[in-house]
């Protein structure tokens, strides 16, 4: 992991504490005690962290500028702050108090106090370079801006990148439609429509109730995705049981695979929101599916290397745990589990949870039940077993009074890239 990512993850969580705890000189006056990190706006411009007040609705921005940092770098790194403005209700500028021998935490302060300070939301905070848990507040917001459209979220989510069940063919092919497209009003829904109808299931596919294979490969290369598969497996069984024809089976299949916007929920509703939210939440495609610097580069690297291969699957490895914020959460889990008590699996999940919960890296839910926390981190655990990136001891990825089996060493080789 690079310095900026250790440094960033490790202050912005010494934030967060702070807040949380109201420690001295921490007693923010707009900020209640219901904040979490959340997903960071992976479009441009993108912050380094977010942090969420679900009472207030505000949404806090971070740009954090490492101790390697030029004095220009962090000049721009303020106006950095300043743009976030347009997507947040409050940013911050994260900077260390010295920089190449020269007085920043000095300089800074006066230049917020003169030109800053209560004329708009952004905030200064300062570490020290020789103990990087002395993070203070210099100059506060006092007034954040007031929730709009564009600052407010129903549901801004974890801080990492949201899995579900999506192989890394299907990533690629994809970023293909996006990078043909066009320019078109709706143009997600048309990148996710082509791709649809060319790859995941084509029309001829909606005409029998027996699996038919997509044109997208598994993780292994060989084998073939089988969308609808579930759901024609309990068609075939309505059938068969006298209580369907097959006609009207097929009829359900061509409603669940359709687009029509009137439809409100059906599956291709249902695979095109996983779909779109672990690319966007990559970054690999902004919120109308034009590719980003990174969508493009893993883009290219799929269409040198083929998507099926080991080295895109690494290059989307690396951009899983840079860019999604997965190694963020690795390490976090490791912090916690690493070497503790815990006999099983389910023990040391539900416990991690809590953890998560109380110290506000996940919004707190008061009415969670026992089976979600059964189901927490289940889907990343997949995905890091896909990539190689956790090894199975056994049946299970958890090793009794060990904590969980990651493969550091790939993990090392994978950022290193």
């Amino acid at each position: 992991m690079t310095t900026h990512n250790t440094l960033s993850s490790e202050i912005v969580r010494t934030i967060l504490d702070k807040w949380k705890t109201r420690a001295t000189g921490w007693q923010s006056g707009f900020l209640s005690d219901n904040i979490s990190l959340s997903r960071t706006r992976a479009s441009f411009p993108s912050p380094d962290a977010t942090i969420y007040d679900f009472d207030n609705e505000l949404s806090i921005f971070m740009e954090f500028k490492p101790p390697t940092e030029t004095k220009r770098g962090i000049l721009t790194g303020l106006g950095q702050a300043i743009a976030y403005l347009q997507h947040c209700s409050v940013s911050y500028l994260i900077s260390p108090d010295i920089i190449e021998s020269f007085p920043m935490r000095e300089y800074l302060k006066d230049l917020f106090r003169e030109k800053i300070e209560n004329k708009i939301e952004v905030g200064l905070v300062v570490y020290s370079v020789n103990n990087y848990k002395n993070v203070a507040i210099e100059v506060d917001v006092t007034t954040p801006n007031i929730p709009s459209t564009s600052t407010r979220e129903d549901n801004p989510g974890n801080y990492w990148a949201a899995w579900r069940d999506v192989p890394p063919h299907q990533v690629w092919l994809l970023l293909d439609e996006a990078y043909k497209m066009g320019d078109y009003a709706n143009r997600l829904e048309k990148v996710w429509q082509n791709f649809f109808d060319t790859y995941y299931f084509p029309p001829g596919n909606r005409e029998t109730i027996q699996p038919t294979e997509s044109k997208i490969y598994m993780w292994d290369g060989i084998n073939k995705l089988l969308p609808f598969e579930v759901k024609k497996k309990e068609l075939r069984e309505r059938v068969q049981a006298g209580q369907l024809t097959v006609e009207e089976a097929i009829r359900k299949i061509k409603q669940d695979a359709s687009s029509r916007p009137e439809i409100r929920d059906n599956l291709y509703k249902d695979y095109k929101k996983n779909a779109k939210n672990f690319l966007t939440h990559l970054g690999l495609w902004d919120d109308e599916a034009h590719l980003t610097e990174v969508g493009f580069e893993l883009h290219k690297v799929g269409k040198l290397h083929k998507p099926t291969s080991k080295y895109f699957q690494d290059f989307l490895a690396k951009v899983t745990l840079i860019e999604g914020k997965h190694l963020e959460l690795i390490n976090d889990i490791e912090k916690f589990t690493r070497n503790k008590l815990f006999q099983t699996k389910n023990d040391a999940i539900k416990d991690l949870l809590d953890y998560f919960e109380n110290n506000g890296y996940i919004k707190k839910n008061p009415n969670r039940a026992q089976t979600g926390a059964r189901k927490f981190l289940q889907s990343e655990f997949q995905l890091w077993g896909k990539l190689c990136l956790a090894n199975k001891e056994g049946a299970s990825y958890f090793i009794p009074e060990k904590g969980f089996a990651f493969n550091w060493k790939e993990i090392t080789r994978i950022i290193s890239l």
